[in-house]
This record gives structure tokens, sequence and C-alpha cells, in this order.
């Protein structure tokens, strides 16, 4: 190896080269006043130094529009003075989602959620994040964690503000949000806030760094036992209640098989090296195993505070509309005061590679929690971090993830062996640090494939080899280049939180004037660098890795922290000498004013298309949406299976022709969603009418041979299965087939797919559309009304389309009083209970729904610190709008531990906390109302930072029929009429009435989970897939259904509604 090559760069030598102090002003310096950006990013940007050693880096954004929201409501002094007494968690390096899902593709209730789609032309939100140059690599050796659960303890209350619950509660009061995450060598926290509120927030924040109070016993509290379901948590102790949440992190990670086969791969490092730590942290780590060694951990916890967080070592970035000047001023007077200590950076650079251990270089035998066949094949490299302008890995993964002609998973598809193929280097800490660079290909196989995993790697290590020999090729390295060149240079803007969040990051890697080009651009071509790369990938230094649930009878060792089944053995010396002495060669592959909305171009029997040129983005680039409706699609769980099949092959038969495509920066989208076959194609528009086309000649040309048919069938059933063994999906699924007549679950669909044969998916491919359908789509962007027009024809005249109507979707009316849906969950391992209170309203006008939202907006924060924080029920609680086709209601989300609570005692706490509400909406004052109502029209007004966000909203409106594309407009001018008494009176109507509309749908987890999993007999076949799966329902009362079917056919049902 090149001694080039193998000097390992400290992090710090590449973040203060370059570093030229332009001016000094104070008590700090300007570092940078430009940078290399996209021709595309009108924003400004200037770098400075603070006297303490922090580095900030101002973003002003002055092209994002002025309006109402510039006259400040409330003095910052007025806003620093309120009321600090809310409550709300830390929400540290963890977010709660919605387990149904939040876009139009998962949404499962035809004309979506009109509350998802909240961006308009207005305002954006100011964001800032900062990134402390330390992480889990400087834990402790005898508290593994302690960084990441310093990460939360930092955000629990300041000296200056020392409520525990001040930032959050600010800023959900200002239509923002926070979030927090540890990495190995850095830690950041990011928030962001509407901007007359920023100033305000970043003060907040900067106290955290200044003088954060890290108590003891903040909120000290008996509580019962703090099980998250693993069988590490202990029983009963007295801590703060932060420790709760803190923990049901982990729990919330332990099914997740990309955490439990990372840790599984530290495992394999050399002892002493950060690499083999324990970076999550659980009660076992922090609580149980100190206390047995005697271990005070808040005077380590102290400890460690003061030595890593530090202002020498911080990086921090803001972005707002104040100009540089302001946001400077702003920034030297909140953050100087952040502590500089005499401790040197943590550095790692003089450690090698963790990995060239015995444990490392072996074959693995992994058990996963879902049902899957996956091969991973993981290499250790030196330090990739000085090749930042080259990017070696960049140029390998491109080649070994090709998918066109001649490509790996071209070769494995054609076999029926495979299904994906991902390669490379992911940039996160775990597999980029300053020890080392992973570089992993990651396989999903199909049972032919795990049939023939031995074929499979030599397929991989033939195409290898065949690279080593050929060597680098400057061609192929300036195809990439100019794809990044061209994508970066029309690069749209990311979200204000997520775009600072990079920044910040990038800040401790890069010089100043490559802060945003530096993960991005390739700009050297270094032959040497690729060539080094691929010599340490070679089949004697590869850790292997078979992930199946085939090898539940032969993995019977545990990973210590996970609890993962798993067997290793040596990789047979047979195998790595026939993959180093085989060449296998596989060929390689060369006028006038734009309205604001969408208009009606075509409108018949047959279809209807709507067209809308950008003026807005200026890129080349494009979006065309189109859905066929056909109600056969959905008029049976058998037909509603065959279209999952059909779409699956299709996607498979696609891949390798859409490559290309994907390639030059266009992508797909093919899926069925209730009666409706939806494509979706966008990217640079210069070619984007060519993708199109190739999907709908698939769609017209569809064939299968058997032995793929069955193959897919295979996996479909896996991801039906996959799908309804977690209490979140399987409780949305039995929502919706309450709800709506014609919904099939995954449950029904497993059950019909057995019966299903290759000539059901022939018939259904030739015969569905001559049966008549109703083509719609949208084509939005830097595209001609004749090229709009041209998709649709084509569609049109190659699938031979037929007219025919369109059949609205019906939903069943809930009876008054409380109808309870309760079921036996599938996974006798998960001990996680869910309950979802949905209250129905029926039919809604736009003011109505306005009042809705308002509502929602109002109960979010009380429902978490009520429901979560203060009764302890679960980790993840939300509430919530829906729009199920036109009929508006409100959820309540909780998910807990059935060993904990009950779902009687869990419905129980709902209605109480509902009633308690109830009291505080009577309370409100005018003022709070005003500040409210003037967060929700933030929110509905908040500006799109890239074209995709306006068109998937205007999407929605045409997949649901509404075409109302002035909508949040329109809510805002609702929002503005309703009155403080107008809220209050809809609220007395809509919380705990006795003449309410309530279907409680409960998933009942299993008490005795962690028994089962601590069984030595029980990992075969608890995952098993069953071929016909059944609902088993728990009726203790005559208000519980006892058959879906039978309940919803005995229950009126709405009239056809929108809400518009």
């Amino acid at each position: 190896m090149s001694q080039e090559f193998e000097r390992v760069i400290d992090p710090n030598e590449i973040r203060n080269s370059n570093c030229k102090m332009t001016k000094q002003s104070g008590p700090f310096s300007i570092v940078m006043t430009t940078v290399q950006k996209s021709p595309n990013d009108k924003r400004e940007y200037r770098v400075l130094k603070l006297d303490n050693g922090l580095t900030a880096l101002l973003i002003s954004d002055p092209a994002s529009p002025a309006k109402a929201s510039d006259e400040r409501c409330t003095s910052e002094k007025e806003e620093e003075d309120e009321d600090d007494d809310e409550e709300e968690e830390d929400e540290g390096g963890t977010s709660e989602e919605d387990s149904e899902g939040s876009d139009e593709e998962s949404d499962e209730e035809g004309g979506g959620d009109k509350e998802k789609n909240k961006k308009s032309d207005s305002e954006k939100l100011s964001a800032a994040a900062l990134c402390v140059g330390a992480g889990s690599f400087s834990d402790p050796s005898d508290i593994p964690g302690l960084s990441h659960f310093l990460e939360h303890m930092v955000f629990m209350g300041s000296e200056k503000y020392p409520d525990e619950n001040d930032f959050d509660a600010f800023l959900k009061k200002h239509g923002g949000s926070s979030n927090a995450y540890t990495d190995c060598e850095r830690t950041v926290f990011y928030f962001d806030v509407k901007r007359e509120f920023f100033p305000a927030a970043l003060d907040r924040f900067s106290q955290f760094f200044i003088h954060p109070l890290l108590k003891e016993s903040s909120v000290d509290r008996e509580i019962e036992a703090v099980d998250s379901g693993t069988q590490f948590l202990l029983a009963v102790f007295q801590i703060v209640m932060f420790w709760v949440l803190f923990i049901l992190e982990f729990a919330q990670a332990l099914p997740s098989d990309p955490c439990r086969i990372e840790q599984l791969l530290c495992d394999t490092a050399e002892e002493g090296h950060p690499m083999k730590k324990f970076m999550w942290g659980n009660t076992q780590s922090l609580k149980t195993t100190p206390l047995e060694q005697g271990i005070n951990v808040y005077e380590r916890l102290r400890e460690h505070h003061k030595q890593m967080y530090s202002a020498h070592y911080m990086t921090l970035a803001l972005q707002s509309r104040e100009p540089l000047d302001d946001m400077q001023e702003m920034v030297v007077d909140i953050f100087s005061g952040v502590v500089k200590n005499e401790v040197t950076q943590p550095s790692f650079v003089h450690l090698k590679t963790p990995f060239k251990t015995d444990a490392f270089y072996k074959l693995y035998k992994v058990v996963p929690v879902k049902k899957m066949h996956k091969l991973i094949l993981t290499w250790s490299l030196p330090n990739q971090l000085a090749l930042y302008k080259s990017k070696p890995l960049c140029y390998i993964d491109w080649l070994i993830g090709h998918e066109g002609k001649g490509s790996i998973l071209s070769y494995l598809k054609k076999r029926v062996w495979a299904l994906e193929l991902v390669a490379g280097n992911s940039d996160t800490g775990v597999e980029h640090n300053s020890t080392h660079a992973q570089f992993q290909i990651s396989v999903s196989l199909t049972e032919a494939g795990m049939d023939n995993i031995q074929d499979v790697m030599t397929c991989i290590f033939e195409y290898l080899l065949m690279l080593k020999k050929i060597g680098p090729q400057e061609r192929i390295y300036n195809e990439i280049k100019t794809i990044e060149d061209n994508s970066f240079a029309w690069k749209e803007q990311n979200d204000p939180i997520d775009y600072v969040d990079t920044m910040c990051v990038n800040m401790q890697r890069y010089p100043p004037d490559e802060l945003i080009t530096g993960d991005v651009l390739l700009t050297e071509y270094n032959p040497k660098a690729i060539s080094n790369c691929l010599s340490y990938v070679t089949p004697d230094t590869v850790n292997i890795m078979f992930v199946s649930n085939r090898f539940s009878d032969v993995c019977q060792e545990k990973e210590t922290w996970f609890q993962t089944p798993y067997s290793v053995e040596d990789i047979p010396a047979e195998w790595i000498k026939h993959w180093q002495a085989t060449d296998f060669s596989i060929a390689q592959t060369e006028g006038n004013e734009v309205p604001k909305y969408p208009e009606l171009i075509t409108d018949n029997k047959t279809s209807k298309l709507w067209y809308k040129k950008d003026d807005k983005f200026n890129v080349p680039k494009a979006y065309a949406y189109f859905t066929i409706r056909n109600r056969r699609f959905n008029e049976s769980a058998k037909t509603a299976t065959i279209c999952d099949l059909y779409v699956t092959i299709l996607l498979h038969n696609l891949s390798e022709v859409a490559y290309a495509a994907n390639v030059a920066m266009l992508s797909y989208k093919v899926r069925v969603h209730e009666s409706s076959l939806i494509i979706k194609c966008y990217g640079f528009n210069h070619k984007l009418s060519k993708l199109f086309q190739s999907i709908v000649d698939h769609i017209a040309k569809f064939s299968v041979e058997e032995e793929l048919f069955l193959a897919m069938k295979k996996e479909v059933q896996k991801a039906y299965h996959n799908c309804y063994i977690k209490p979140g999906e399987l409780v949305g699924e039995l929502r919706m087939s309450v709800l709506q007549h014609d919904y099939w679950s995954m449950v029904d669909r497993q059950n019909a797919l057995g019966e299903i044969t290759r000539k059901d998916i022939l018939n259904f491919s030739v015969n569905t559309l001559a049966d008549g359908c109703f083509v719609e789509g949208i084509v939005m962007g830097n595209i001609s009304l004749k090229e709009a027009k041209g998709f649709e024809s084509y569609l049109l005249q190659h699938l031979s389309v037929k007219p025919a109507e369109v059949v609205p979707l019906v939903v069943t009316e809930i009876p008054v009083g409380e109808a309870v849906l309760r079921v036996d969950g599938f996974n006798p391992q998960d001990e996680n209970s869910i309950i979802v209170n949905y209250y129905q309203h029926g039919p809604a006008n736009l003011h109505q729904y306005s009042l809705h939202n308002l509502l929602m907006m109002n109960m979010e924060e009380p429902c978490f610190d009520i429901l979560r924080t203060r009764e302890q029920l679960g980790y993840e609680v939300y509430n919530t709008v829906r729009n199920t086709s036109g009929i508006l209601a409100y959820m309540i989300v909780v998910k807990g531990q059935a060993k904990k609570h009950t779902l009687n005692s869990l419905d129980e706490k709902i209605e109480n906390f509902l009633v308690e509400f109830s009291e505080m909406i009577e309370k409100m004052t005018q003022e709070d109302f005003e500040i409210q109502v003037s967060s929700l029209i933030t929110l509905k007004q908040c500006e799109d930072t890239h074209m995709k966000e306006q068109v998937d909203r205007n999407w929605g409106e045409v997949h649901g029929q509404t075409y109302s594309f002035n909508v949040l407009e329109r809510e805002v001018v609702e929002l503005k009429s309703v009155t403080l008494e107008e809220f209050k009176a809809w609220s007395r109507d809509h919380l705990g009435k006795s003449s309410q509309k309530k279907l409680s749908i409960q998933v009942q987890g299993n008490p005795d989970a962690a028994s089962l999993r601590d069984a030595d007999d029980t990992d075969a076949g608890i995952y098993a897939l069953k071929e016909k799966p059944s609902l088993v329902y728990l009726t203790p009362g005559n208000n519980y259904v006892k058959d879906i079917a039978e309940f919803k056919n005995t229950q009126p049902k709405y009239p056809p509604s929108k809400i518009i």
C-alpha cells in the first residue's frame, strides 16, 4: 500500500486547513465569506470563529418571502418571560413516527390527510444545529452508552430556563421541533421554529451548552417496573422519569434487524478499540453494572460533560431570513458564553482498523426478526476521510451497484436468485470514521438464491476480480462525476432543519470553502486510491453474514446486548480458493404568465389530465404522476392480492431497463392503492418521457415465467407477514377494514394468496384494462403543454384503455357510544400492546376540518405530556386528524407494554385525559388561542423547499378527486375566522360526549413475551409463516366486535363525501 494512502488524517487537520482569518471584529473572527455552492443556491454564507473556539456557519436566505410573519406578535423579551411550566419530553436521539404512514403512498384513506400536506408559498422556518466533536467513541470503558445518555440529559433544563420541558414546549407552541443523535465521534442537536421566535429559541438552545442542569433527580418519582420488553431491564427503581424514555429508546431498537446486525459486527472488533463498545446504553450498562461495581453514574456523567462538551470543538450552523450581520450579532451575543475547557478534542486517528481479528474473518449465520433472506459481505479499510475529493469508494460501489445489463444484479435476477443489491459506505459514524471505513455489499435473496448462496458469492467475487484486472477507468469516473455535477448544479433546497444538521457535521470534516461540496462532489481522479481500496476487498479479508429465518435451529449463541441468535464458523478454505482462482468476465454497459395552480387540459370519459409549468424553482426537472382506476382491482381479497403480486413482478421486470434512466437522475414508482394502479416518474425532464414509455411498454407486454412467479409469490407472502406481525401496522389495517367497505387487510390477502396461479396474473394483465378504466394524471415542472399531453396519449394508446365509471369509496358509520375491536397480536415475542381510539365526526366542510386541526394542535402537547410523561403509558403516544374518504375523525394512539398496562387501563387513561383536556380548553385565554391559531397558520403557509413538495400536494388533490389546489389558502381564511367562543363550543361537542361515535381498535401484546425469548427451544417457529393466518377476536363485553365483516355489514354507510 502507498504511504500516501496509509497516512491517517485527523479530522481536525482537515477542518482547520485553509481556514484563513479574513477579518477581526470584537470577540470573534470572520473565517470565510464565500463558499463553493450550486448556481441554483441563492443563500448567503459566512463562517465565524468565536474567541471561545466555537465555529459558526451563518446562512441567510433572503429569497424566502416575507409576509405577515414579519410582524412580531410578541417582543423577544416577552417571549422569554412567558409561562415556562408546560412539560414536554426530550426528543433526544429518537423521533416519533406514525406507524400507519404519512404520505399518499402509505395513506390508506383515499383522499389523504390534508394536514400532512401543509406546505405553501410563504416563509420557511428558521433552524439551527450544533455539533459537538465527541461521541460514543469517548465513552468510558466501564459505562457503555454514557455519551448517548448525556445527549438526552443535556435537554433536561438549564440554569436560565430550569423547567425540564421549557425548550420543547416553547418550540411546539411556535410551530417548531427538535431532535438530537449521538454518533461515534460527534453528537448533534438541532431545532427549527417560526422566524420571529428564532432569537428566543436560540437563547434557550444555547443554555444547554452554557449551563445545563444535569440534575440527578430533577423530577424524582416513584415508578413501577421500568420494563422496555427486554430481559435486561430491571424491576423497580426510583430515578428521574427521563430514564424511562431513554431506556425505551433502546427497546424500540431491539427488533430492528439493521441495529442488531451492526452490533453483532461491532462485537468482532479488537478488544480495547472503541468500535467494540456498546454505544446505545441501557439499564444493564448504565445502572445495574455500575451499581454492582460501586460506580456513581451521576458524578461520572457530569465529569463526562465537562470533558467532552467544549466550545473549541463545537460547530454551529443556523439558517434564517435575517441578514448575515444580524445573525452574526445574534450568535456572538448568545454563544460566546459556551465554556472552553483545556482538554484536547478526542481523537482516534492513531488507531488502525478495528477488524483485523479472527472473529471478523468468519461466516456468521444470523436469525432476523423479520422474514428475510440476505447476504451481507463486509470489508474493513483504512480511514478514507482525507480522500473526500476523489471518493474512491463511490467509484467502486457505483459499479457493483449497477443494475443494467451485464451487472451482478442483472445476472442474479435472471436466475431468480436476488431481488435487490446495495453496495457502498453509508457515511455514518460506524461505517466511516477516523479509525477505518467499511465497505459492504448486501443482497436480498429469494428462496432459490438462498439455496444457491455460494454461487451468488462466486458471482460477486468474480466481478470484483474483473474490476481489479481492468483497473480504474477514467471514463467511468467522469461519467459518475458528470451525474453528480448535474445533480448539484440543479440541486433544490432541503428543509432548513435538515440542511443545518448536514452543515454542522460537514464543518467537522471539511475546510470552510468546501462545506457544501465536500460530501457530494468528485473533484479529483485518483486511480491509485481506487486500486488501493480494491486491494482490501478480497475473499480472505471478508466478513460474511447469512441472515435468514432458516437458521433458527442452528443459531444457538446470542449476542450480548440485543440477544440476536447467531452461529459462527470458519469460511471454508475451498470457497476462498475458488473465488481467488476464477476469472469470470461480465460485460459492462456504456410568454405567457404561468397559472398559480394546475389547469385541467384533458377531461373526457376515459381520462382527466392536469398540468402546470414550473415558474418557481427553475430547475430542469419534471414530474408525471398517473393513476389507472378500475373497480376490479379491489373487488375482493383475491383481486387485491393479484394486484400486489402483479406489481411486484412488474417492478422486477422493470429493474434492468429502468436502471439506465435512474443513473441519469430519473426515478419511478409503481404501486397499487385501493382501486388504482399508480405510476410516478420524476427527474430531469429531457428523457423523462422515455422512462415513462418504458414502464407503459412493460405493462402492455407483461409476462412472467413459472419460476419467477413462484419466487415473487413467496416474497409477497413474506411482505404480508412482516406487516401484520407488527402491532402498529396491524391496528391500522384493522381500522381501515372496519371503516372502508372494500378494504382487504394483509391478513385477508395472505389467506387469498395461496390459490393464486400464474394464469391469474396473466389474465389480470390482459383483461383488466380491457374491462374499462379511468386514467387521471398530473404533469408539472420544466415541461411544455404538448409534452404533458404526450404522456397521457402514450398511456391510453399503448394500453388500449376503455372508459369506465369511477365508483366512490364508501365509509362505515360508527354507532353512537363505544365499539371495541380487540384482537391478539400475531407475534408472541412482542409484549407491546397498542390502542387506537378513533372518534368519528362524519362528513365535514373545510371550516369544520380547520376546527379539527386546531383542536389536534392544542391537544398535541398535553396528550404527550399527560399520557406519556406523567402516566408513563408507553413510548409511542400521539393524536392526529383522520380524513377517510371525506369522513372526518380524530385519533389518540398509545403503544404500551402488556405486562405493565392492560388495554382497559389504557382506554380509561385516554378517556380521563379527554376530560382533563376539555377543562384545559375551557380555561384557554384569548392570547393563548391567538398564538395557537397563528402557529397553525404558519404551518399552512410554510414555503415549499423543493418542487416535489408542491407536486405531491397537488397530486393529493388529484388522487383524492377533490381538486382543491388552493385548499391551504382557504384553510388559512377559515382559521382566521374562528373565534375562541366557537372553538370552545366545538371542543365541547367533540370531547368525551355521550353522543360521540367511538371505535377503539386494540391489539393485545403478550405479557409473557420475555420468557418466550429466553427459552432455548422457542426460536424455531415463533415467526413461522402461516399460510392461512386468522384474527383471534377477544370479546369480553357486549360492545366488542366479534367479526369485522359482520359488524360493518350491520352498520349504515355514509354517502360519498369530500372535504373541499
